[in-house]
């Protein structure tokens, strides 16, 4: 193998010392009764560990192979759905046999950098798993790994530029999950409150202000059941032309909003389909129950999903929001059976609240803009994990070198701002 200028190629054991942990004889609970953090396998993934679901006591880590390693300890899971993945102790912590613990020589090695570079070689260690139905990989494996380094200053700005990409994806991160606390809550306000400042009187189903009106769905909205059973290696002959062609899970993953499709059907397809316009509010009833979503394009339907439309001048959006509200209880009440169904039969009758149309209008405003700052930070988290694929592929592989970057913006301040966009 050529190596770019500078850079070394060492087995890691040369390098390196690993070590792995155990598990407490699960027949005493009072082993997981103490304060000792106990790392488990699944809790890898690539990131920093502070605390850890289970705990241990002194007597557990006498008792055991188990062992409690220092923070800063690099570790790297070796069995189960994690194999390969990555994270730094932040705290001491006891880990189990299914990790594998790396103390690098720190003249030779920055830990950033071999963490990085771990998830760099990660497809080539899970080309050596071996095993049954959950192959692994060995701490032999492990320690037989080649790892390719720069100088030791260079590993240390290659470590971080892509700990400072991290930072801002879990930052995005952070704020995707509060702005989903926040429609949440105002879901829970403006259902049970309006937005006039109304008082509220008692119904069948929830407090709401005295002008709104409680109704049957059928009473405001015409419901259609999609048409088009084929699947696609059933019935090749239908698919592969222009029009969309939106399925279930086209609307249990679109968040609120279906704005692409993953099928298409051609002339004979839609034939046998039924469109639906721009603007329908689209419900799930099989698999993925209850899940909704609004159309953004004219598109052909599976049999799969219900269309609904307002009949009465009320407002898709504040309707598609109020339906997201009740996807517990719709999951609660349908029919059980070995694949959980619903139908229209079950949809007519559903309540609905109907303040008035300029009511729905502003509440449907709100929750789209709460909707909308969670998509742009979704698509800020997308686009960071995209660039931090892309550098990590490219610096550790010499196709860019840390010294020609510019990380002026890796500053405190500066990724901050860029993360607050």
């Amino acid at each position: 193998m050529s190596l770019p200028i500078g850079w070394t190629c060492s087995r890691l054991d040369q390098v390196a010392k690993t070590a792995t942990g155990g598990t407490p004889l699960r027949s005493n609970p009072e082993y997981f009764t103490g304060s000792i953090p106990w790392v488990k396998s699944g809790e890898l993934e690539d990131n920093i560990i502070t605390d850890t679901q289970e705990h241990l006591t002194e007597e557990a880590i006498q008792c055991s192979s188990a062992k409690v390693f220092p923070r800063g300890t690099l570790l790297v899971a070796l069995y189960g759905a994690t194999v390969g993945k990555t994270a730094i102790l932040n705290t001491h912590a006891a880990i189990n046999q299914a990790i594998c613990a790396i103390f690098v020589d720190e003249t030779v090695l920055d830990c950033g950098y071999v963490r990085y570079f771990l998830m760099h070689i990660r497809p080539d260690l899970l080309g050596k798993r071996y095993g049954g139905a959950q192959p692994n990989i060995s701490q032999t494996v492990v320690r037989s790994t080649n790892i390719v380094y720069p100088p030791l200053g260079e590993q240390r700005q290659i470590a971080r530029v892509l700990s400072a990409v991290q930072r801002a994806i879990e930052r995005q991160e952070r704020l995707i999950a509060l702005t989903a606390e926040l429609k949440k809550a105002l879901m829970q306000k403006l259902f049970t409150e309006g937005t006039r400042g109304e008082p509220l009187k008692q119904t069948e189903i929830r407090p709401v202000p005295e002008t709104w009106e409680i109704v049957r769905l059928d009473q405001i909205a015409t419901i259609e059941r999609g048409k088009f059973a084929h699947r696609p290696r059933n019935a090749p002959e239908f698919y592969g032309g222009s029009i969309p062609f939106v399925q279930t899970g086209d609307v249990s993953q679109c968040d609120g909003r279906i704005r692409r499709y993953t099928q298409t059907l051609n002339e004979r397809g839609v034939a046998i389909s039924r469109m639906f316009p721009c603007g329908t509010v689209l419900i799930t009833i099989a698999a993925n129950i209850r899940y909704t979503g609004i159309l953004e394009f004219d598109s052909a339907c599976t049999d799969s999903l219900v269309a609904i439309t307002p009949t009465r001048g009320d407002s898709a959006e504040f309707l598609n929001h109020y339906l997201q509200t009740q996807q517990p209880i719709m999951d609660r009440m349908a029919p059980q059976g070995t694949q959980k169904n619903i139908n229209i039969q079950f949809l007519r009758p559903w309540p609905v609240l109907r303040p008035s149309k300029e009511e729905q209008s502003v509440i449907a405003d709100v929750l789209n803009t709460v909707d909308e700052k969670r998509r742009r930070h979704q698509q800020m988290r997308d686009a960071l994990q995209l660039l931090f694929r892309t550098l990590l592929h490219q610096l550790m592989t010499a196709q860019i070198r840390v010294h020609d970057l510019d990380l002026s913006a890796l500053d405190e301040p500066a990724v901050k701002a860029a993360g607050a966009t």
